[in-house]
């Protein structure tokens, strides 16, 4: 639904607007690779090594040099590997840019981004080129959606602004993953001091809210922020730009809402000798358990999605259930509030050649979570390096890397259970004689869980022009990522990427 909402907005864009002189140009084009990836899985342990295939179609529309000027450009990836079973499949790449001059001052302008690709974890880093890096694997689906919408005036012709909103949203058929969406507004000012230097502020706020999990309630996020910019060219070789400012993050979480969960279960193997334990039921999570393991007397904490007290009535069967409700008197251990102040950074340095081109910048801002946490903050140092060997031969070397930290304030609680006795004084057990369990107590848990991420990414390309519409490619690409959830052991995985592509482009056609 959100892909045909996007392509009817993006084709009345360009099919509604003001007639202009120009026509519109559409443009296609293909792009096949094939190459190999040394963890196909992009697992930690026993990488797997294949051979991939890749067909690219690329549908470009675009209208330049005309009051409304627009580009737009499709790319669905058609990715094969050739002894993987399982994990062969398509991504989408949708993404417009576009602005229209009403008049001499003021100018609206649209980015909009659709990104459907197969992996657990979707990275919405940019690097130095302003490309978004994505990971595919077998673990599933994640879904990004961004529009942004603005206006520039120019007041004089030494000051100018912006004012913009934009909405993103991220999906994931993973459950250990958030779907999250968010809204942001900004405001910008810019004057020109001299002919090499340009300052600015601009203030912004942003609300993000996650969605409910299985190890926390849903939460809201609210950024406030505040930045000094400058962008100075220092000479005809040098260009500096940046911006900072202080932020401000307020975390808002919900208390777990009342569920009904079953009161009795068999015992489990594996409980420690002499000490019976059982399982107490609850609505299973879609493609998940739903059980958390219990004690009798002894909670073993975060291990159930509900919170609260059991109410009156003990029953004594295996099939009845009771609904656990949150004890008033104790909310104030759950719904969350919370305050913190950091700062955003945005750097980066262009150095140009007499061929080339060089570019480094380290930003810090807001994340999306990446589909874990509440509270993100991304940090990120990229370069990119780019040089004509000769009319025909170009060589680039990329470089990322990114550091993540979600903090998470789980809620939860755990069920202490003590073995279910009859009527007549004895243990109940069901047909199998296993001891039944019942709920004695709920006690309310939170714990801080910070999930960190590190990723590195280096990337070596050398393309070579055939003619005026096709280029052959050669590149290698080696990636690390490693995770960390609280205070356990980092896990990582490498992979790395050859391959050779060649790309044709076919003459635009206008009308």
């Amino acid at each position: 639904m959100q892909l045909r909402l996007l392509l009817a907005f993006l084709w009345c864009l360009a099919m509604c607007s003001v007639t202009t002189t120009k026509a519109h140009e559409i443009q296609l084009g293909i792009n096949s690779e094939l190459g190999f990836q040394t963890n196909v899985l992009k697992t930690p342990v026993d990488p797997r090594v294949d051979g991939i295939f890749v067909l690219m179609p690329i549908v470009t529309l675009s209208q330049p040099q005309e009051a409304l000027s627009y580009n737009i450009e499709y790319r669905p990836r058609f990715t094969a590997y050739m002894t993987t079973e399982g994990i062969d499949g398509v991504d989408h790449l949708l993404r417009g840019r576009g602005s229209y001059e009403i008049d001499a001052r003021d100018t609206l302008f649209f980015r909009t981004d659709f990104l459907r690709t197969r992996q657990i974890r979707n990275e919405s880093a940019i690097d130095a080129g302003g490309q978004p890096i994505t990971v595919s694997s077998a673990n599933g689906t994640s879904q990004q959606f961004f529009l942004e919408l603005g206006w520039e005036r120019s007041f004089s012709a030494r000051s100018f602004g912006t004012a913009s909103v934009g909405y993103d949203r991220w999906d994931y058929t993973t459950e250990n993953n958030i779907d999250n969406q968010g809204f942001r507004g900004e405001v910008a000012f810019n004057h020109v001091l001299k002919e090499t230097l340009i300052v600015g502020m601009n203030a912004g706020a942003r609300y993000r809210s996650f969605a409910a999990s299985r190890v926390s309630p849903p939460s809201y996020n609210t950024t406030l922020n505040m930045n000094l910019s400058f962008d100075y060219r220092i000479s005809e070789k040098w260009r500096l730009r940046g911006a900072g400012g202080p932020a401000g993050v307020f975390v808002e979480e919900q208390a777990p809402a009342a569920q009904t969960v079953s009161r009795f279960a068999p015992t489990l193997a594996g409980c420690e000798e002499g000490i019976p334990c059982g399982r107490l039921w609850s609505p299973p999570p879609p493609g998940g358990p739903g059980d958390c393991l219990t004690s009798f007397g002894r909670p073993l904490l975060f291990g159930c999605p509900t919170s609260g007290q059991v109410g009156p009535g003990v029953p004594g069967f295996l099939t009845d259930t009771s609904t656990i409700s949150l004890d008033p008197s104790q909310r104030d251990l759950f719904g969350e509030r919370t305050r913190s102040l950091t700062y955003f950074l945005n750097f980066s340095l262009v150095r140009k050649f007499e061929k080339g081109l060089a570019t480094a910048a380290f930003i810090r801002n807001e994340d999306a979570g990446n589909g874990f946490g509440t509270s993100t903050i991304l940090n990120s140092v990229s370069g990119q390096f780019r040089y004509p060997l000769s009319e025909f031969w170009d060589i680039s070397f990329s470089a990322l890397y990114t550091f993540r930290e979600s903090v998470a304030n789980l809620q939860g609680s755990a069920i202490s259970a003590r073995e279910a006795i009859g009527a007549g004084g004895q243990p109940l057990t069901d047909q199998q004689g296993r001891t039944l369990a019942e709920a004695n107590a709920i006690v309310a848990t939170r714990r801080i869980s910070n999930f960190e991420q590190q990723v590195g990414l280096a990337e070596l390309r050398l393309v070579r022009k055939l003619g005026p519409n096709s280029r052959f490619q050669l590149f290698f690409v080696y990636y690390n990522q490693r995770d960390r959830n609280g205070g356990s052991p980092w896990r990582s995985f490498d992979n790395v990427t050859g391959v050779v592509s060649y790309v044709y482009t076919f003459d635009p056609y206008q009308f």
